[in-house]
C-alpha cells in the first residue's frame, strides 16, 4: 500500500508537467483530457495492484473458479455499460466516461468481493497491522521493489510499442 501510494502522489506531481498531447502525437485541445485520463489510468493501476491480494488467496485456497468469477462480473457490466452508452446514450461517447467505466468498475466489484471473502470465508488471512512482524519487512519489501520493478518493466515493454506508433502514425 505503501509504495503505490508514492507511486501514486510522485505521478499526480509529474502528471502537471508531461504533454500527452506531444507524447501520443494528438491535437494540443486534447491535453487536459488526455492528463485526467492518465490520471485515471494510474489510480486504476494502483488500486487494483492493492485489491489483487484477493486473487492469490482465492488461488491458493484452490478456488480459481471463484476467482475466474470475481473478473468475469466487471468484464460482463462494463460490456453492458458500453453497450448502453453507445447504443442510448451518445453517439461517439467522450474518452473520459469509457475510462472511468473500465476503471472503475473491476475496482469496485473487486472491492465489494474481498470485503466480504476477508469479512466472511478469509477473515483468518484478513491484512490486519497487529499481525506485521517488522524483523521480516526489509527482505519482504526488498523482494517486493524486485517484483514491482519486473512488472513495471513487461508494462513499458508491452505498452511502449502502442505509444510509439500512435507518436508515429498519429492515434487515427
Amino acid at each position: 500500500i505503501i509504495l503505490f501510494t508514492v507511486l501514486w502522489f510522485c505521478f499526480i506531481f509529474i502528471n502537471q508537467f508531461v504533454s500527452w498531447s506531444t507524447i501520443l502525437n494528438t491535437s494540443p485541445e486534447m491535453d487536459s483530457q488526455l492528463q485526467e485520463l492518465s490520471f485515471i489510468v494510474i489510480t486504476y493501476f494502483c488500486i487494483t495492484m492493492i485489491l489483487n491480494l484477493i486473487f492469490a488467496i482465492v488461488n491458493g485456497d484452490q478456488r480459481p473458479s471463484l476467482s475466474g468469477l470475481i473478473k468475469l462480473i466487471p468484464q460482463v457490466l462494463i460490456l453492458l455499460s458500453l453497450y448502453f452508452l453507445v447504443k442510448e446514450s451518445y453517439e461517439g461517447a467522450p474518452l473520459l466516461l469509457f475510462a472511468k467505466i473500465f476503471g472503475y468498475t473491476p475496482i469496485i466489484i473487486t472491492f465489494l468481493f474481498s470485503f466480504f471473502l476477508f469479512k466472511n470465508k478469509y477473515k483468518v488471512y484478513r491484512p490486519q497491522f497487529k499481525l506485521i512482524d517488522f524483523k521480516v519487512l526489509k527482505p519482504i519489501f526488498n523482494l517486493g521493489i524486485k517484483f514491482f520493478a519486473i512488472n513495471i518493466c513487461f508494462l513499458v515493454i508491452y505498452q511502449l510499442t502502442n505509444v510509439i506508433i500512435s507518436n508515429i502514425l498519429s492515434p487515427k
